[in-house]
């Protein structure tokens, strides 16, 4: 444990430079962009109407007879209203009811951009999950299947003057032109599973080993990432927009099947995907489509391979004003006094 503990702190000072920095980072002025392929809309505030859908699943894979066991919440679509002005976003969604077993859960999700840096920070509690097998295989729904996450990714993006990402996602501001950029960052990962009996149902343990009958673990993933955005203005103020994130880190915890067990520090493989299809007008209205996955698969050191998957498909309407609201304005204003350090 003392050499896991190590090699998690070495790369966790690696993975955040921009955060070891003495620089102070906080909220400024309007940000810094290129007239040339963005207009910015830092003055005018937006109401906003939307819907999402969200998932939270994990499946566990043998590599010798290449079967899984796939755990999903049930379906749930969410509608809301919110608010958009300078670097406030305040979306607030409520659920639809669905009818047979339910998913119980929470969420909480952060997204904010500091200078040049996009971050992400995510909490997920998910509790009750449908199950699916690649054998065509029929389950009840697993009420006792409970799952927590917390997430955390950074991105220094090289050319966030052209193609502000996160923006440009939400309908912040308006791309004139068409442009690319490159970037660095990194990512740390929290996932515990807990379950009243094994992951893996009766009739399928013969095709998965010993170690994959799963009723607790508890993992922690770190690692750099690296991609490429490219945003694509169409005609008629429309526009594509689409990201690439592959990461590589390492995975470190602790596995209870029948007897506890800690695999060895193997690497893993995250895709942060991101991408928006969507109008927004040069005036009051936007209409965006976006889409955020973000997963990691890790090998836990045997024949098994665990993965999860977190994601959301969000449709949002706004209309943006000129005029000023009062309470909007102050409230930017002392935010704008907030320094990180």
């Amino acid at each position: 444990m003392v050499m896991k503990r190590a090699v998690l702190w070495i790369i966790f000072l690696v993975v955040l430079p921009g955060f070891a920095s003495t620089q102070t980072l906080g909220f400024t002025a309007p940000p810094k962009l290129d007239s040339n392929y963005v207009r910015s809309t830092w003055d005018s505030w937006s109401a906003r109407v939307f819907t999402t859908l969200k998932t939270n699943r994990f499946s566990i894979r043998s590599k010798e007879t290449n079967t899984y066991m796939r755990y999903a919440p049930s379906k749930k679509l969410a509608i809301g209203v919110g608010i958009a002005y300078k670097f406030i976003l305040l979306d607030v969604g409520f659920g639809l009811p669905v009818s047979g077993p339910k998913t119980q859960h929470f969420d909480v999700q952060l997204a904010f951009r500091l200078r040049n840096y996009l971050v992400d920070v995510g909490y997920w509690r998910y509790k009750g999950f449908e199950a699916h097998d690649n054998h065509g295989g029929s389950y009840e729904f697993r009420e006792d299947v409970r799952s927590q996450t917390f997430g955390f990714n950074y991105y220094h993006d090289f050319n966030s003057n052209k193609v502000p990402l996160r923006d440009q996602m939400n309908g912040t501001l308006v791309q004139t032109r068409s442009a690319g950029t490159f970037g660095i960052g990194g990512y740390w990962f929290w996932n515990q599973l807990k379950a009243d009996r094994s992951l893996i149902p009766e009739n399928l343990e013969e095709y998965f080993s010993e170690e994959a009958r799963v009723d607790f673990s508890s993992q922690f993933s770190i690692g750099v990432l690296a991609g490429y955005a490219y945003s694509l203005v169409l005609p008629r103020n429309f526009f594509l927009l689409g990201a690439v994130l592959p990461g590589i880190g390492i995975n470190v915890g602790n596995i209870q099947a029948g007897e506890t067990y800690n695999p060895p520090i193997l690497p893993n493989a995250k895709i942060n995907l991101r991408a928006a299809i969507g109008y927004v007008s040069q005036s009051k209205i936007y209409v965006i489509v976006s889409g955020d996955v973000d997963s990691i698969i890790s090998n836990w050191g045997n024949t098994n391979r665990y993965s999860y998957l977190v994601g959301k498909l969000k449709l949002v309407v706004g209309y943006r004003f000129t005029s000023e609201i009062g309470f909007l304005e102050k409230t930017a204003k002392r935010l704008q006094q907030v320094q990180f350090h």
